[in-house]
């Protein structure tokens, strides 16, 4: 199972997670690391070494070194990930990461070999600040620069891993997209082949107007229910409204009636002191009114009873029109 180092950083305003695999890389890497910085300047063979005990102390003490230096500059890594991500801030990120993690392993690499060998096993004539400071730091820094390159790299592996992940869910969204549209749009062709077979245009030959039945008070207008005309009383109209080239009547219980005649034809015949039109696509009655909301540049908004699915706005043009038509004074 590989460990996972998580860390976050922004691009544009979303947070992209960042994970290095790097198991198998820690464990030889701190095995050649280590290897490494036990034999700079060993004059000893190394068949001569694997048969003292001191040599194993050794090992051992170098290991635990590398894995201490190893956490301290994937630290540093986790940090600049998160602050100074290689392809936004390049320069800051070589600055920051380079001094700051040497800037903390080496007084801590001068201070451990120098408590190893002047406390713990005590030789000091092995412990030479010249030779420290000419051989073992640099080898530190050296092996150190090509651990930070080697966890670059897997950086943009996963950044690159990252970016096309995140194109291809797109890409999968937007087909489910278009697949939903599609079907949203064969749904509609179908309803309006239907009502094309229900609602026959002829506008050539259009004629509409108001009636009042000898057996009713109330004036009324014939809608289409089926393949009959049927009539319909003004007072039970919320509102006319457009569907493409059908024109439809809503009542206030909700129940939608065709009719062949344009919303100027309506507008003409509809008494004006109960029906208003408010934009190209409705014209409403004064009791659909719900409420009223303010918009920008004095233009309204009107919510209606029973609810229309579109906006029925008002332009500012019309908006004192409207509300003279509904009697308020502003």
């Amino acid at each position: 199972m590989f460990t996972l180092i998580k860390n976050t950083y922004k691009t544009s305003s979303k947070k992209i997670t960042m994970a290095y695999r790097d198991t198998k890389i820690k464990i030889i890497g701190m095995l050649v690391f280590s290897f490494f910085y036990r034999h700079i300047g060993e004059r000893a063979t190394f068949l001569y070494l694997i048969q003292t005990v001191q040599y194993y102390i050794d090992m051992l003490t170098c290991i635990i070194s590398t894995l201490i230096f190893w956490e301290i500059a994937k630290q540093v890594i986790r940090y600049a990930d998160k602050y100074y991500p290689w392809e936004r801030d390049l320069v800051k990120r070589l600055v920051f990461q380079w001094l700051t993690s040497f800037g903390i392993i080496t007084p801590l690499q001068i201070a451990i070999m120098f408590v190893y060998n002047f406390y713990i096993v005590y030789r000091p004539e092995n412990f030479d600040f010249t030779t420290v400071f000419y051989t073992d730091v640099p080898l530190v820094w050296l092996l150190f620069s090509v651990m930070q390159l080697i966890y670059a790299i897997l950086y943009f592996q996963n950044y690159i891993q990252v970016i096309e992940n995140k194109q291809s869910n797109e890409r999968n969204q937007l087909s489910n997209d278009y697949q939903r549209l599609y079907i949203a749009h064969e749904a509609l062709k179908a309803q309006l082949t239907v009502l094309q077979t229900s609602f026959p245009l002829n506008r050539d030959t259009e004629k509409v107007e108001i009636y009042t039945p000898s057996s009713a008070q109330e004036q009324h207008l014939l809608v289409q229910q089926g393949n009959a005309l049927v009539p319909l009383a003004l007072k039970e109209i919320a509102y006319v409204f457009k569907i493409n080239d059908f024109t439809l009547i809503r009542t206030f219980e909700r129940k939608d009636f065709g009719i062949d005649a344009t919303l100027e034809k309506l507008e003409d015949i509809l008494p004006k002191s109960d029906f208003f039109r408010l934009n190209r696509q409705i014209i409403i009655s004064k009791k659909s009114v719900k409420q009223i909301k303010p918009e920008n540049y004095g233009k309204l908004n009107v919510e209606l009873t029973p609810t229309y699915e579109e906006e029925a706005g008002v332009s500012r043009t019309k908006a004192q029109e409207f509300r003279q038509w509904l009697g308020l004074n502003l």
